[in-house]
């Protein structure tokens, strides 16, 4: 018994996913992965395919030696840029502290011209610059000319309360746990603390794909913040 995302896999799972394999010669991972869900009923809360994870899994088998996927088909697609408009310019300088700020509130990115707003303003005033991101804290800014004393910790705990609604509406199912990861050598990760994140650990500087056991990117502070008490039974379960 094999585990793979969660999900334990038999030795004659195993056999049907290198069938599927081999009867699909010409079948892409996304087409492949699309299969294995439908053949081990592999389903979101909401009912949909869990390909991506599936993808994940038959990635992870490829890596133990246990079969044999076909090449990637896809040509490397290029990063489009997000050159500085008029739209992201600086502002006058903000400086009054958080409790003498009109209430905060937070909305989603939605649409294209909100989103190549917000990654044009990634582009611009963060340092890791714009990436296609997946779903985690992977980007906080406070743009340069706001410094409101105690603004990040308290869009911070704004953030966990709302996210849990919206993933709900948008995807049938509530996140448990928040995670994020803290350039140790940049920051001190104050404003998690002060938002009651918890710090666990650090990352060995190796990425996730790293083909070396040396380090070969900045070591990050690992904070989580759990979104419920029993957030390790539901992982785990």
């Amino acid at each position: 018994m094999k585990l793979y995302c969660g999900r334990d896999f038999s030795a004659d799972d195993m056999a049907a996913v290198t069938h599927l394999i081999t009867q699909n010669p010409t079948a892409n991972c996304a087409h492949l992965s699309r299969q294995v869900c439908v053949m081990f009923h592999w389903l979101k809360l909401d009912g949909g395919l869990k390909d991506m994870t599936a993808r994940v899994a038959m990635l992870r088998m490829q890596k133990d030696g246990l079969i044999t996927l076909p090449a990637s088909q896809r040509r490397p697609s290029r990063r489009p840029e997000f050159l500085a408009t008029a739209a992201t310019d600086a502002q006058p300088l903000l400086s009054r502290p958080v409790h003498e700020l009109a209430p905060l509130s937070l909305r989603p990115v939605a649409g294209k011209t909100s989103s190549r707003l917000w990654n044009e303003y990634m582009a611009r005033y963060h340092y890791l610059g714009y990436t296609p991101l997946a779903v985690n804290n992977a980007r906080f800014l406070i743009l340069p000319w706001i410094q409101s004393q105690g603004l990040a910790s308290k869009i911070l705990p704004l953030a966990a309360r709302q996210l849990p609604n919206d993933w709900q509406s948008r995807y049938g199912y509530r996140p448990v746990l928040l995670e994020t990861f803290v350039e140790s050598e940049r920051h001190r990760g104050t404003c998690y603390k002060a938002a009651n994140w918890i710090p666990v650990g650090k990352t060995a500087g190796r990425g996730k794909k790293c083909p070396t056991h040396k380090p070969i990117i900045p070591i990050k502070d690992i904070w989580l913040y759990p979104l419920r008490r029993d957030f390790v039974r539901v992982l785990c379960r």
